[in-house]
């Protein structure tokens, strides 16, 4: 009878102090992912606040000087502008690689880019590029 009190009073301190020993490492665990996920929300609430905080971006006309002027100073060659309506079609040559992407930057300001081919047949890095903006979006 004694022999099973000792047994039973063991096996209760054992299993007692493994409860404690698990409760104590899953707190630390169930803290850090709770801190995390804290970062995570805050974060995503911090982004919809810039989000919607961020001035609307106006869109330019779209008129043959504007082009002339982003010609002259990228320093590249326009070979053609058509615009009907809220379409633009521009084709340009001789833009070097390292204007691609201001040249992209700058059209933006006037629409959204529907479809942009970039052609090098040389292999020297001057491109024959052809741009189709939407105007309205």
């Amino acid at each position: 009878m004694m022999e099973q009190f000792l047994t039973r009073r063991l096996l209760v301190i054992l299993f007692g102090g493994l409860l404690l020993i698990s409760g104590v490492l899953l707190y630390r665990n169930y803290s850090d992912v709770r801190n995390t996920l804290i970062e995570a929300h805050n974060g995503f609430k911090n982004f919809l606040y810039l989000l919607h905080n961020t001035p609307r971006v106006e869109r330019k006309n779209l008129t043959e000087e504007e082009i002339n002027r982003i010609v002259r100073r990228l320093g590249i060659t326009l070979k053609e502008f058509n615009k009907s309506g809220e379409k633009a079609i521009l084709k340009f040559d001789n833009v070097e690689a390292s204007k691609l992407a201001e040249l992209l930057f700058y059209l933006e300001r006037y629409g959204e880019i529907e479809k942009f081919s970039a052609v090098d047949n040389t292999g020297r890095g001057n491109f024959y590029v052809e741009v189709y903006l939407n105007l309205l979006r």
